[in-house]
């Protein structure tokens, strides 16, 4: 009977026969692949290496998944003191306990970890700014390597990857040069306590001795203690989008939160120098002072001088490149979840990156001239 059905069948192409080998083979390797999986035979310790052919498909799969995902993105000019200052200090507090800070061993136990994470002194030699920029900001699975804690703050991303760049350039010694720990402040007849935060504090927004580290960090002082407390719930609460702070603010307490404020509320401002500025202040001083009927735009000062004060910032003493940023993310729809922030975006979407610059200008401008007149 099978001899009958044989001559019936028409004879197989080449093609036929090749197409016929290859499924039984696709099937023996699936099916040989699932006997595997199932079987456990496997180690996935991370005591144990991958098999060379493991490692090398894992690499290509992520290095490819990478390139693929940044043809769109550029870099802004990455030796910008004041981006590499930021970068460092978040390096030093959220990224140096996995991977290491230069000229000492790696913790014990992250040396324990598969993969291993990488010297990020030597990363630029394997990738390129815009592909560590995606690596930081998206993370990489299965890896340990999480994504950045805030959405849309590629702001702050640019902040390591200009350290990052930096460090490889420079080496160890300019990292304990622009990363070393900062003295803490002066507690006033504080034992810690609920003050015990302030150390890192300083290190970022200075205190009344020191200005921030770097024109992209706000001054916190003399700014009203609602506000500030305000500011921290927020960005304890993620209600608030920063990758940096939300770092820094989790796990305050309630009463740390209102030490903190009352603290940087009693402090007279400290000033040093500010980056130029790109607009024009007097410009800038009609909007922050009467705004514009035209385009619908309040008086800054409406909100943020005099009465209104006690809610919202007080923008003289902020720099430029702070105001800048901050209205920026605004204008780009970034910082609405907060009630405050779904005011002002609106307000800052009815602005021209033009008109951003001036008024950032005038308030710079102000900042510069009450230090002066000290």
């Amino acid at each position: 009977m099978i001899d009958r059905l044989s001559e019936k069948l028409p004879p197989l192409s080449r093609l036929q026969r090749l197409g016929v080998s290859l499924a039984i083979v696709v099937g023996v390797l699936v099916i040989a692949g699932g006997v595997f999986v199932l079987s456990g035979t496997y180690n996935i310790a991370a005591g144990r290496d991958h098999l060379s052919v493991t490692t090398w498909l894992l690499e290509v799969v992520r290095d490819r998944s990478i390139a693929a995902r940044t043809s769109n993105i550029k870099a802004p000019p990455l030796d910008d003191p004041d981006l590499i200052e930021l970068g460092a200090r978040h390096y030093r507090d959220a990224c140096s306990f996995c991977h290491g800070t230069p000229g000492t061993p790696k913790n014990p136990v992250v040396a324990q970890m598969l993969p291993a994470p990488p010297d990020l002194t030597l990363s630029p030699e394997r990738y390129t700014p815009e592909e560590l920029y995606w690596i930081i900001e998206n993370g990489l699975k299965y890896t340990g390597m999480p994504a950045w804690s805030a959405e849309h703050r590629g702001d702050e991303v640019w902040s390591a990857v200009a350290f990052i760049m930096d460090l490889h350039r420079n080496g160890p010694a300019r990292y304990a040069a622009i990363a070393a720990e900062v003295p803490p402040a002066s507690m006033e007849g504080e034992e810690g306590g609920d003050l015990a935060p302030l150390a890192e504090c300083v290190t970022c927004h200075g205190d009344g001795k020191r200005p921030p580290v770097s024109d992209l960090v706000p001054s916190l002082n003399g700014q009203s203690r609602s506000y500030l407390a305000r500011a921290l719930d927020e960005y304890r609460g993620l209600v608030r989008p920063s990758g940096v702070m939300a770092v820094a603010a989790d796990g305050l307490s309630d009463a740390q939160v209102e030490a903190l404020a009352s603290y940087y509320a009693g402090l007279p401002d400290v000033r040093g120098s500010m980056s130029p500025v790109e607009g024009d202040a007097a410009k800038g001083r009609e909007i922050a002072l009467s705004g514009f009927r035209d385009g619908n735009v309040p008086a800054c000062a409406a909100c943020h001088a005099g009465a209104g004060r006690a809610a919202n910032a007080s923008l003289e003493g902020l720099s430029a490149s702070y105001i800048t940023g901050q209205l920026n993310l605004w204008r780009n729809g970034e910082r609405a979840d907060s009630g405050h922030g779904a005011i002002m975006m609106p307000i800052a979407k009815r602005l021209t990156e033009q008109q951003i610059k001036d008024v950032a200008a005038y308030y710079q401008a102000e900042a510069v001239a009450q230090e002066e007149a000290r």
